[in-house]
């Protein structure tokens, strides 16, 4: 009987040492990606406020007629803004709400030039809906400074008819100092939950009431979960932003390769809020992507990401008459092992496929509660 006990014990201790090895080899870019991520805009059509019965339903979400893979090349649209909070504090919101993020105005060339925060805000058409791209870990400066212009056109050829500013705001992802990639991945998970107080405030102090998209990937969408929870009033870090002037603009949200618990939307657990404010989210899934197969040996007990497994069974009745704000793609096929913006970048089909409802075209089937939206082959796509 002793012996049987001494067994499993030393078997449970060999799987905890192998779950930290793995964390300790494994490479930094483990949440993040040194390509910066992005994707566009929309805004749902008015939703029931409570409905009397909820049922999951599948939908195929049809390319639009007028959107072809072939037509994703070179758009005219390249101009688009940078904020940066890579300057502020990043432990302390307090000191770093006191200070201004910095501003850079692309001037399509892949020229930026630095401008003050009057300046920047009288550039912005209150009139126009604005696509706020967030990304991930382990992103550089010059990452940005390079990547951006392709992630632009890659956005605007989906529906070059419809005018979109895109902002693509910055933090600093990477790690100057070397440390085990686990403790990487927490300080930097941390630091992605106080950008959200940065990018709440700048939310707000953009001018009119325009859509507005949320694109964010790996931590990016940590930053915007806690950006829209503190808009719904929730509490971050154990603050909560009393002074905040939210114009109440549609807001949705694209998440890849979210870097977030799985349940932690749901009511009562740690960015709950985030869906009341929300008027939709929209979650990729990928179930093979190998970077959040490590997620949950970030710390002990930790749960899957929610771009790995999706909303759960258990997730859809906590939230209840919440999840007709909540869709999902699974890209599981297009992507594969994958876990990097390049991969959806490089992607043209999942671009066309996402397009109707990152550009807020409204239709019946967006009222189906918890639709499953599939994504076109590219040979099919191809073939229109």
């Amino acid at each position: 009987m002793y012996q049987q006990i001494l067994t499993s014990r030393i078997g449970f201790s060999l799987l905890i040492i192998a779950a930290l090895l793995a964390t300790i080899l494994f490479p930094p870019e483990l949440l993040g990606d040194d390509q910066f991520l992005t994707l566009p805009t929309l805004t749902l059509p008015t939703l029931p406020s409570e409905p009397d019965n909820i049922s999951s339903g599948n939908i195929t979400f049809p390319q639009p007629e007028t959107i072809t893979a072939e037509s994703i090349i070179n758009p005219d649209q390249t101009n688009y803004w940078i904020v940066s909070s890579r300057k502020l504090d990043q432990n302390d919101m307090l000191a770093g709400l006191s200070k201004r993020l910095e501003y850079f105005q692309s001037s399509g060339n892949n020229q930026l030039q630095q401008v003050n925060r009057q300046s920047y805000l009288q550039s912005i058409n209150p009139d126009i809906p604005i696509c706020i791209i967030i990304h991930g870990s382990f992103t550089t400066w010059q990452s940005i400074k390079t990547n951006s212009s392709q992630i632009v056109k890659w956005l605007s050829a989906t529906a070059p008819s419809r005018p979109m500013q895109y902002i693509f705001y910055t933090w600093p992802s990477e790690t100057k100092i070397p440390l085990v990639p686990r403790i990487q991945v927490l300080r930097l998970g941390r630091k992605a939950s106080i950008n959200g107080f940065y990018l709440a405030q700048h939310i707000c102090e953009l001018p009119g009431a325009s859509q507005m998209t949320l694109i964010c990937h790996s931590h990016g969408a940590r930053i915007a979960s806690s950006a829209l929870h503190l808009l719904g009033n929730g509490v971050v870090e154990g603050m909560r932003y009393a002074t905040v002037r939210d114009n109440k603009r549609p807001i949705r949200a694209v998440f890849l390769a979210a870097a977030i618990d799985h349940h932690w939307l749901n009511p009562g657990k740690r960015f709950n809020r985030a869906i009341h404010r929300a008027d939709a989210i929209l979650v990729l899934v990928n179930k093979d992507d190998w970077a959040l197969s490590l997620y949950p040996f970030r710390r002990i007990f930790s749960n899957r990401a929610l771009s790995k497994t999706g909303f759960t069974s258990r997730d859809k009745n906590e939230l209840g008459y919440l999840t007709h704000k909540l869709y999902e793609l699974d890209v599981t096929e297009q992507i594969s092992r994958g876990h990097f913006l390049i991969k959806y970048v490089e992607n043209r089909s999942i671009a066309c496929s996402i397009a109707p409802f990152v550009n807020y075209v409204d239709r019946e089937e967006l009222h189906t509660p918890f639709p499953t939206m599939k994504i076109e082959s590219h040979a099919a796509t191809s073939s229109k």
